[in-house]
């Protein structure tokens, strides 16, 4: 057995967060993944801040699902509530592996607005990051449709997020988002990554991510892509993965399937891009979870390049209706998404 891959899960993976009556307090989870034999745990904006809300009995300032750009005083409260977080769960025993997510961050002109709003948030989610006890900050692929495109701008933007960090000792770890403006696959993330030449600066590779923008269609019948050589484009695309992508470079594993929608997104009647409205609800735990996407092959792919590091399960699991929490209690459903770990690295065990 190896002993190379941190078991690890997201915060939001029990409970889910958008479905009424889907919440379950961060207390809980913590205790219940570190009971299922979890050793890390990757913490989301999303749970910090109804903890945040909970012990100081405040409500922050969140204009949208996406955007967290607090007031000075909300930020504030949101760090004293990361150093309860962090000693909760290092009193469990639990690593924080990453803080999740800043959004929105790369790819903007230089000096305008939304960049220095950037760099104002990448001040704040340091801090936070210091009091849990990560050096790892996940950010996602821009998804702003007036995010620039050009690599080679988001990339030297991107470079400078990380600079910032530099002498924190700390990283960040990119994320494509497949409906991102300008990485939404993994070689698009990959080739920032490249040009931007950092060294706290790698990757985040989704196995949802992944499968969903190369393999599968939320708005087809079938739920896959039904260009004539997708499957063999898809094939060749892992297979370019396992040979270009540095291990070095890979800073974490988000393992995630998702279930087949029950009719074909419609863009014109949804608020939401089709592949982000699909991920917000109908994400399950991989192997045992019951979903279609061909994730295996890309946890094949990623651990192939050598990659030594953590490996976590994300999931925001609506049921197949997208409107039903996950049932039974936080160590129910945390024992669940240990076994459903163990089945998808099975040549990896706990650090």
């Amino acid at each position: 057995m190896s002993t190379t891959h941190l078991k690890a899960a997201a915060s939001v993976s029990i409970g889910v967060l958008l479905i009424p009556g889907g919440f379950v307090p961060l207390e809980e989870k913590i205790v219940a993944l570190a009971q299922a034999g979890f050793d890390g745990i990757d913490m989301y904006m999303w749970d910090l801040i109804p903890y945040t809300e909970q012990i100081f009995n405040c409500k922050l300032t969140v204009r949208d699902v996406f955007d967290f750009n607090f007031s000075e005083g909300d930020w504030k409260l949101l760090l004293q509530a990361a150093e309860r977080v962090g000693a909760l769960c290092t009193s469990q025993g639990l690593q924080v592996v990453s803080a999740v997510a800043l959004f929105d961050a790369e790819g903007w002109p230089k000096g305008s607005e939304q960049a220095k709003k950037a760099r104002t948030n990448l001040g704040q989610w340091s801090l936070l990051m210091k009091a849990m006890g990560t050096s790892m900050l996940v950010v996602a692929a821009n998804a702003s449709p007036s995010a620039q495109t050009d690599l080679d701008l988001v990339a030297e933007d991107l470079g400078e997020l990380a600079d910032m960090l530099h002498s924190s000792e700390q990283r960040i770890a990119l994320e494509s988002l497949c409906w991102s403006t300008a990485a939404p696959t993994w070689s698009t993330a990959w080739e920032v990554v490249k040009r931007a030449d950092r060294q706290n600066l790698g990757l985040c590779i989704d196995t949802f991510h992944i499968a969903a923008v190369e393999w599968a269609d939320p708005t087809t019948a079938s739920g896959q892509l039904e260009e004539p050589n997708a499957v063999a484009n898809f094939s060749a695309s892992l297979k370019r993965l396992t040979a270009e992508v540095s291990p070095e470079k890979i800073f974490s594993i988000q393992l995630g399937d998702a279930y087949k929608l029950p009719s074909p997104a419609d863009p014109q009647k949804l608020k939401w891009p089709p592949l982000l409205y699909w991920a917000a609800g109908w994400r399950v735990k991989p192997t045992t979870g019951g979903g279609f996407l061909p994730v295996d092959q890309v946890t094949d792919a990623v651990l192939k390049t050598g990659f030594v590091g953590p490996i976590s399960i994300e999931m925001f699991d609506g049921g197949k209706d997208g409107q039903t929490p996950p049932p039974g209690s936080a160590l129910d459903q945390a024992k669940l998404l240990s076994e459903s770990w163990d089945k998808s690295v099975p040549s990896a065990s706990k650090v």
